[in-house]
């Protein structure tokens, strides 16, 4: 991911109150050194009301690979991440516990090794539990509390997803 200083990465946006999570604060990605990494969420504050989709924010940078899976390190607490790839992926993560491997997500909030993920839903003003299997858009952030440094939460390459939703594709426009 390359460059990966928010000045760079954002240097052509319209917004200039965009916000990364640095040692548990929200820092701007202007007046810091705030870093942009793949599949960590970004708060992006809008106060005349518009809606901000991810295309409207000019991202200069390359795309993560999307026939690999995607790995983020977790911190203990509250995460802000988001779908790491460059399209819609159906949400199914897994996660990396130490001495016992992956773990699905429902098992891991079973477990209480995480709390359930949640997304902002600017329309209700509120944020909403998003279950395994939902759709998670590009770009799109959500949050997870972490019980440990030590977790990993591992995203599946999104081309399997893409290749299920062609072959439906096909088969309907056959029937």
């Amino acid at each position: 991911f390359s460059p990966n200083d928010g000045k760079s990465v954002f240097q052509n946006s319209v917004s200039k109150d965009i916000f990364a999570q640095v040692d548990g604060n929200f820092v701007s990605v202007f007046e810091s050194s705030a870093t942009v990494s793949p599949g960590v969420g970004l708060w992006v504050k809008e106060t005349t009301g518009e809606v901000i989709k991810s295309s409207d924010i000019p991202v200069i940078a390359n795309p993560v690979q999307t026939d690999k899976a995607f790995t983020i390190k977790l911190k203990k607490g509250w995460n802000a991440l988001a779908n790491p790839f460059p399209q819609d992926i159906k949400f199914s993560p897994s996660i990396e516990v130490p001495d016992r491997g992956l773990m699905t997500l429902e098992n891991a909030v079973k477990t209480k090794i995480v709390s359930s993920p949640y997304v902002a839903s600017p329309s209700e003003s509120k944020y909403i539990e998003i279950k395994p299997g939902e759709l998670l858009k590009q770009f799109q952030g959500f949050v997870i509390n972490s019980g440990g440094d030590d977790l990993s939460l591992v995203f599946s390459p999104p081309a399997a997803f893409c290749r299920s939703l062609s072959l439906l594709n096909l088969s309907s426009s056959t029937v």
